[in-house]
């Protein structure tokens, strides 16, 4: 039983790197699908090891949501999210659960529901900070990835020099666990905010570490 589960989780890693991480997103969003269906299927065949499974189809509808997000299909995000909440707290997982409230939050910023995003988020940081694996890092580095991006689009009050914290506080701890794209992100997001202090040398420094940092 375990195995089939095993061989599910890959087939979503397989999307990931085959058609979300090349832009395919309509693609991705009818592989997770099927992905979903199959999980689903598992749990009513196997209900004794269903909760390790709740925690996958968690997985399956994070996945979903974030591609619905991309083709700005939000309404249907926000359904998605619903679902993923629901498997997460059935699943009994700590992480899977905290990255259903930090997907969540992210859909609402997106649909411009700042304080009730912003508030799912700080729910997230407080459950990601209570472990010390690499996805608990992973996902307090993703947060304040997240704030720097709100900072730069002036979604939330927030100084140049906070920014630029935020963005370093991102970068030291994926870097610790390794997540290269976080890490591409967070210089990004940091050089946007030099450029926006006018120190256009640190900027162009922390364009040239992104693009390298995704080349790796």
């Amino acid at each position: 039983m375990e195995n089939q589960l095993l061989l599910l989780e890959k087939k979503l890693e397989e999307a990931l790197v085959l058609y979300e991480q090349q832009e395919k997103y309509e693609l991705a969003l009818e592989y997770y699908r099927e992905v979903e269906l199959e999980v689903a299927n598992f749990i009513e065949r196997n209900l004794a090891e269903a909760v390790p499974a709740y925690k996958l189809l968690a997985q399956c509808y994070l996945r979903q949501a974030g591609m619905l997000r991309q083709l700005g299909r939000r309404e249907e995000a926000s359904v998605i999210n619903k679902k993923e909440i629901e498997s997460a707290k059935l699943s009994g997982d700590s992480i899977a659960y905290a990255q259903s409230l930090f997907s969540t939050g992210i859909n609402l910023l997106s649909s411009r529901q700042i304080e009730d995003g912003l508030s799912l988020l700080n729910q997230a940081k407080v459950a990601f900070e209570k472990g010390e694996s690499a996805d608990h890092k992973q996902g307090i580095g993703w947060y304040w990835i997240i704030l720097s991006d709100l900072g730069n689009k002036g979604m939330v009050p927030a100084g140049k020099e906070e920014i630029i914290e935020y963005a370093t506080k991102a970068i030291a701890i994926l870097t610790e666990i390794g997540n290269l794209p976080g890490i591409a992100r967070a210089y990004e997001a940091r050089a946007i905010a030099y450029k926006n202090k006018g120190d256009d040398n640190q900027a162009d420094e922390d364009q040239k570490r992104s693009k390298a940092t995704m080349v790796t």
